[in-house]
C-alpha cells in the first residue's frame, strides 16, 4: 500500500508540474533544456552572467535590450559599421559632453532680431563649458546659400565675422552659451551651426521684421 500512495503522489505532482510552471513566472523546464524568466533576472552587485564562446545572446525582434536604463535603438547592421577602435575607456569618456544640438530663442525686430543660442549634449543637457565654432548664414533652412546679414555680439560668448555677410567665427560662454544680433534686411534666415564632428545644425527661423 505504501509504495502505491508513493507512486499515486508521484504521478500527480507530474501531472500538475504544467499547471505549476504557469503559475510560477520564473521556471525551468522538464529536463533542463531552457530557463522561462516571466518575472526578472536580477544579477546582485559582485555577480557576472556570462556567455561563453560559442554561446549566443539574442534579442528577438520586439524585445529590448537597454543600458542604464536607456534603450538601445540601433539595429545590429548600424552597430556592424562602427569601425573597429581600439579606444581605451577614458579615451571614450572624452567623448563624453561634446555638442551635439543646439537650441534657440529668437526676438523678431525692426531691422534685427536678437539670437539666443544653447549648446547641448546627446542627452539633451545644457552644456558646461565653453565651445568655439563657426556658422553661416543662409536664406533657407539647411542649406548653403550665403544671406548678406551682419551678426553682433549680445550676450554670453562673442562672436566675429569671418567673411563679411555671410559666415562668422565664435565661442560661447563658459556655459555653452552664444548670443548675438542679427542685422538685415525684411526676411527670413537661418544660422547653420558646424559642430566639432563636422555635422551641420540649423536653427530655426531668424525673423527680421
Amino acid at each position: 500500500m505504501k509504495k502505491f500512495i508513493l507512486g499515486l503522489v508521484a504521478v500527480l505532482l507530474l501531472a500538475a508540474a504544467p499547471v505549476l510552471a504557469q503559475n510560477v513566472k520564473n521556471y525551468k523546464t522538464q529536463g533542463g533544456a531552457a530557463d522561462h524568466i516571466g518575472g526578472t533576472l536580477d544579477i546582485d552587485s559582485g555577480g557576472t552572467e556570462t556567455v561563453d564562446s560559442g554561446g549566443t545572446l539574442n534579442v528577438a525582434s520586439g524585445g529590448a535590450f537597454k543600458l542604464g536604463g536607456t534603450a538601445v535603438t540601433a539595429t545590429a547592421a548600424q552597430l556592424n559599421n562602427i569601425p573597429p577602435t581600439t579606444s581605451v575607456t577614458a579615451e571614450l569618456n572624452t567623448l563624453t559632453g561634446l555638442p551635439a544640438a543646439v537650441t534657440m530663442t529668437a526676438t523678431p525686430a525692426t531691422g534685427t532680431c536678437a539670437v539666443q543660442l544653447t549648446f547641448k549634449d546627446s542627452t539633451g543637457a545644457a552644456l558646461g563649458h565653453v565651445v568655439s565654432g563657426y556658422l553661416y548664414f543662409s536664406n533657407s533652412a539647411g542649406t548653403a546659400v550665403a544671406a548678406a546679414t551682419s551678426a553682433a555680439t549680445l550676450t554670453n560668448g562673442a562672436i566675429q565675422e569671418l567673411v563679411t555677410g555671410k559666415a562668422d567665427l565664435f565661442i560661447t560662454s563658459a556655459a555653452g552659451l552664444l548670443g548675438f544680433t542679427v542685422t538685415a534686411g525684411t526676411g527670413t534666415y537661418y544660422a547653420s551651426i558646424v559642430l566639432p564632428n563636422g555635422r551641420v545644425v540649423t536653427t530655426g527661423a531668424i525673423v527680421v521684421n
